[in-house]
Parts: structure tokens; C-alpha cells; sequence
């Protein structure tokens, strides 16, 4: 079934005319993890509503969570009709629509859903994003300066892994309780520093190929349980195709299919009925918006004299923006602030809102918690918010965008809204 009190919740989260709030006390990214705590251990402050699992009911030992990077609502609503999978997955099951945390990032999601904590709390946000340490931009997932690739983080800074990376995570809280949790994810990036440090007290399966990392999973799930489980499976094939081809093409169609087709064939198929208290959790970090990268516009470019409201590092450097191409994150001068977000909204009118980052801070888009004084530098002074097709970021005589078709970040429902299926196995 399709939960339709999901969709009308989601459905009057409008923010201005273009875009969505994401919803932390009730239909959200963020309280899926706190579902699943609640589950198998009886005990989450931050859950979902109820009616996310339909007649299910909360009996289970084992759940297996699904974290498909990408795969956003937009791409499951047309399949609902002619997909045998997501038919199989709605007619058996329950399908929930949700709302990203913001920014709709992966950088932001992928650290509230290990750590049940929100964005605001994490203090992780983006794939570069200030540093108060660093007085700079930096990547914190890749543990890189955001725009020095010779830059060494901690010889340049003193900057460690472990003061950027949140030290709760649900698997410790999980070994505490006697649940054991188990975490599949590439095997090119399954041994980062932040993936350590994220899912440190599961036991870690990397794989090479999807056939594999499904095919061990299903063999684990199988195996006689000595008490109650959680499995964390992580897919970013369709996110990496959608950020180079772009919504609607054939190639991320092809992979989105190709990806529900293996986990039918190789999980659904093969454990079905055979585990009574299992319960399996499919739902994805973010949507995207599709967009023509020659066509981005470059705030430096449409108003030359910018850099000047810029503020400046310890070296006298201009600090550049953070965020991306759909959600710009831009640290001003005090004395400019104002007057730069006249300018913006005036050459970016039509394309992009331009908000003070307090304003946003304070209505909630970043979390409920209060934040500190370290994250309100993290989201600086303006954010830029472009509408859906288009694309604001900085030049710097690079191909940052050229190759990109694909992007996230922003509030659009294209980027915001996103699937929970929930189905017994």
C-alpha cells in the first residue's frame, strides 16, 4: 500500500513557491535510524509515525536497512504502475514518501543515519564546507582541502579525522544492547576514515560488485541469529550515474531497474518467508534535479566586483563558497551581508532565493537541536537555493561542473522528497 497521509504531509511542507521543508519531527530522513532503534531495542526519542509500517506491526529481530544513494521519490513514482519489484515491495508491504534532511546531501544524511543525530548536531553538512580550525573550505568526507589538492589537512592545520566526525553511532549503542549490526558498503571507500569512524562496532563487508555484497548478505541473513540484528547496506551506483547523465536518461533508468531486479532476485526471492522476523527498510538519502552544467551561472561573473564581500582567512584569502551548485553556502563580511544579498536576489531573480543562514538556522532546516557557534560558522551568511534546471556556483577557471548533468543539495522537491518502502521478509 501506498501511505497517503505521507503524502499529504509531505505535500504541505511548501516553503516559498518552489521549494519544501524537511520534516524532523515526523515524515523524515532523519528518523528513520530511531524506527529501526525503536524496533529492536524498544527505546528512540526520534521515530517515524506508525503508519510507515502500516499492518506490520514492530515484532522483529532482524532488520535490514537498504540506504540507496539517489533514488529519489521521483524515480519510483512512474514505476509504480509497470515496476514488478516496486509493485511486489507496495502490494505486500508499505511505501512511505519522506522528506531529506538539508542540505540534501549525502554528506549530511550519511552521517545522521549512523549517528541518529540531525545535520545541526553532526555538524557535517556538505561535500565542502568551512572549517573553523582551518579558517577555510575543506572536504571533510575525503578529509581534503576544498580546494587545495597539495594541502595537508593536519600538517597544515593540526586537523585530525576524529574532530570532524560525530563519536556516537548506533552501532555501539546497538553492541550495548546485544544487537549485532553488520555494514556492506563499496570496497572502494568502505576503509575511509570517516567510514571507520561512522560504523566502528559493526562487523564490515565490503564488496566489488553488487551480485556479491547481496549475495553475502543473504547468506548472513540465513545464518542462524543468537539474538537480534541490524543490517546496513549501502548502494551509490545510481547516484553516481545521476550526477553524470542526469535524471531521465536511459543510463540511469538502466541502472535503477538493473538495481531493484538484483536485490528481487538475490535477497527477495531467496529469504522470503524463510525469515518471519525480518524486516526489510528500503529508502535513499536524496533526490536530484537535472540541470545543463554550460549553462550555470557564476556569481563572480554576473557581479564582478563579489570576491570584495568575501571574508578573508588568516591569509588574507578570499574564503570561497561551500556547498554546491544547488545549495551555496557564502561566508560575508559583516558590513556586506545586506548589501549582498540585494545583489544576488537582483541578478539571480527567477533562478535561485538567496536566504540569511540565520534565518534558515532558525526556522529549523537544519535539525531541531540548538546549534553552536562552531556550526553557525559552518552555514556562514547567505545560502543560495537555485529552482529546479538551474545551477549558481563560483568560477575559478576550472571544469568543476562541466561533467556534472546531475546535482543535489537544495530544497526542490526533485532533491527533498524520497521513498521508505517497509516489507516484511
Amino acid at each position: 500500500m501506498v501511505n497517503d497521509k505521507s503524502l499529504k504531509a509531505i505535500d504541505e511542507s511548501r516553503f516559498s513557491k518552489a521549494f519544501i521543508r524537511p520534516l524532523y519531527e515526523s515524515y523524515g530522513f532523519s528518523n528513520v535510524i530511531g524506527t529501526i532503534e525503536s524496533i529492536l531495542t524498544g527505546k528512540s526519542d526520534k521515530k517515524l509515525p506508525e503508519d510507515v509500517l502500516g499492518n506490520l506491526g514492530n515484532e522483529f529481530d532482524t532488520v535490514v536497512l537498504f540506504f540507496i544513494d539517489g533514488l529519489g521519490w521521483r524515480f519510483i513514482e512512474p514505476r509504480l504502475k509497470d515496476n514488478l519489484v516496486v509493485k511486489k515491495l507496495t502490494s505486500n508491504g508499505v511505501l512511505s514518501k519522506l522528506t531529506s534532511v538539508f542540505p540534501s546531501t549525502t554528506a549530511a544524511a550519511v552521517p545522521t543515519m549512523n549517528s541518529g543525530m540531525e545535520p545541526v548536531e553532526t555538524e557535517l553538512i556538505e561535500f565542502r564546507q568551512y572549517n573553523e580550525k582551518a579558517d577555510d573550505i575543506i572536504m571533510p568526507i575525503k578529509f581534503k582541502h576544498g580546494y587545495k589538492s597539495r594541502v595537508d589537512l593536519t600538517k597544515e592545520f593540526q586537523l585530525s579525522p576524529s574532530e570532524l566526525y560525530p563519536a556516537k553511532n548506533v552501532y555501539k549503542e546497538f553492541a550495548n544492547e546485544g544487537i549485532t549490526s553488520f555494514t556492506f558498503l563499496g570496497d572502494s571507500y568502505a576503509n575511509s576514515e570517516f567510514n571507520k569512524v561512522l560504523m566502528e562496532g559493526s562487523n564490515m563487508f565490503s564488496y566489488i560488485t553488487l551480485n556479491e555484497g547481496l549475495y553475502e548478505l543473504s547468506k548472513l541473513i540465513d545464518q542462524p541469529a543468537q539474538g537480534k540484528r541490524f543490517f546496513y547496506f549501502y548502494i551509490n551506483s545510481i547516484d553516481d550515474i545521476a550526477h553524470k547523465y542526469g535524471a531521465g536518461s536511459p543510463e540511469l533508468d538502466l541502472e535503477i531497474d538493473n538495481t531493484l531486479r538484483l536485490i528481487d532476485e538475490l535477497l527477495l526471492n531467496k529469504v522470503r518467508e524463510k525469515q518471519s522476523k525480518t524486516l526489510l527498510l528500503i529508502t535513499a538519502d536524496h533526490g536530484h534535479d537535472v540541470f545543463d552544467p554550460e549553462e550555470t551561472i557564476y556569481i563572480n561573473k554576473i557581479i564582478p566586483e563579489f570576491e570584495d564581500y568575501l571574508k578573508r582567512n588568516a591569509n588574507n584569502e578570499p574564503i570561497l563558497p561551500g556547498g554546491s551548485a544547488k545549495d551555496l553556502f557564502l561566508y560575508i563580511k559583516p558590513d556586506y551581508v545586506d548589501k549582498a544579498k540585494e545583489k544576488l536576489e537582483q541578478s539571480l531573480n527567477g533562478v535561485a532565493e538567496v536566504y540569511k543562514s540565520k534565518d534558515l538556522l532558525d526556522q529549523g532546516f537544519f535539525g531541531s537541536a540548538t546549534p553552536s557557534n562552531r556550526f553557525k560558522k559552518i552555514v556562514g551568511d547567505l545560502i543560495i537555493l537555485p529552482y529546479n534546471g538551474q545551477s549558481v556556483w563560483w568560477y575559478r577557471g576550472d571544469k568543476y561542473l562541466k561533467q556534472a548533468k546531475g546535482q543535489h543539495g537544495g530544497l526542490s522537491r526533485n532533491e527533498m522528497e524520497i521513498p521508505l518502502f517497509a516489507y516484511p521478509l
